[in-house]
This record gives structure tokens, sequence and C-alpha cells, in this order.
């Protein structure tokens, strides 16, 4: 086995269509499979601050349960994928993962969108929360 050590990889025709062959003879579109952004944040601090993110410029307190967040560079369209997580604690993120917290991606849009954390039927703010995005980037 070999290192490729390079500064590029451009597909040499200039496209942004860059497969790469998987297990056996599967292909993955390098550019499209690549997260995005991704971000994990505190929403039980004040103004909701970031630990740590890769193409996101803020996030925001909008109300119990919610943060704005919002992408550096900005989506293609508003049809993006994301995964995402929220503990159950309010004050620890330490073991503390369960069946009854809830979370959803409130809107989308080509900027941002605004996460959502629910215990139960409750919004909760959650202090360890975290969103993968993929998809087109504009």
């Amino acid at each position: 086995m070999g290192t490729i050590n390079v500064n590029l990889i451009a597909d040499n025709g200039g496209s942004s269509n860059i497969d790469v062959q998987g297990e056996g003879s599967n292909t993955t579109n390098l550019p499209i499979e690549l997260n995005k952004a991704w971000c994990h944040w505190d929403m039980n601090s004040s103004g909701h601050p970031i630990y740590n993110s890769f193409n996101i410029a803020s996030t925001a307190d909008k109300a119990n349960g919610e943060t704005t967040v919002t992408f550096t560079n900005n989506m293609a369209g508003a049809n993006w994928g994301t995964t995402f997580y929220a503990n159950t604690s309010q004050t620890s993120g330490d073991g503390q993962f369960g069946a009854n917290i809830a979370g959803n991606v409130g809107l989308r849009t080509t900027t941002g969108y605004i996460f959502e954390s629910y215990n139960g039927s409750s919004m909760m703010d959650s202090k360890h929360c975290d969103a993968h995005t993929v998809g087109d980037l504009a």
C-alpha cells in the first residue's frame, strides 16, 4: 500500500464529477457524498454557542428548543438532507442518550435551517446537539 500526497483532486474534464471506487465494483461520487456542513453546539447556553463546526457561520437562540443555524456557504437549493442528534440532558452530555428525545429540522433554506429539540411533547434546550448536512453547495 502506498500514500498519495496531493493538494487537489479534480475531474480532468473540468466538471465536479469525481467517482471513487469503494467496495467491489461500487463507486461513489466524491463531491456529492461529502458532508457540506456539520455543527456541534449547545442549546442550553446563552446564544447557543458552537463547540465545533464546518461551513457554519453562526447559531442563534430562536426560542425554547429551537436554534437558527446559518451556513457560511449556501446550499444550491432547500432540498438537502440532514442527520441530527440532541441529548436528553439540559446540563450534561455524558452518557445522556434517550429514546424520549426527538428533533426536527423545522425550516430548510439555502442559507440554513431551524433545529428543534423535543423531550416528549415539550420543546427543550439540549446541552449537546449535532447536525450533518449533505447536498449540493451553491
